[in-house]
């Protein structure tokens, strides 16, 4: 199960990401150094983005999260938006 923090949903809304490219993220990104007990995976998207009326080739994505018994809460995401190949 996959749960969202109120933070995440903010962060999320306002930053321009998504529920499945947080779940994408969090299943193939790559992981990324966090403070435990938190993870982070990190991931980029190259589809082509429009953020705050300008366009990016690429946004990158880094999922913070907690794994606990029952599933997965998302603390946070971070939505970067560039030029990036991965």
């Amino acid at each position: 199960m996959l749960v969202f923090s109120a933070h995440a949903r903010r962060a999320m809304s306002t930053r321009g990401a998504t529920d499945a490219e947080v779940l994408d993220t969090i299943l193939e990104g790559t992981d990324r150094p966090a403070r435990p007990p938190k993870l982070a995976r990190l991931k980029v998207f190259n589809e082509g983005y429009e953020h705050r009326n300008r366009w990016y080739p690429s946004k990158e994505l880094s999922v913070f999260y907690v794994q606990e018994d029952w599933g997965t809460t998302v603390v946070t995401v971070i939505v970067r938006y560039g030029d990036w190949e991965r």
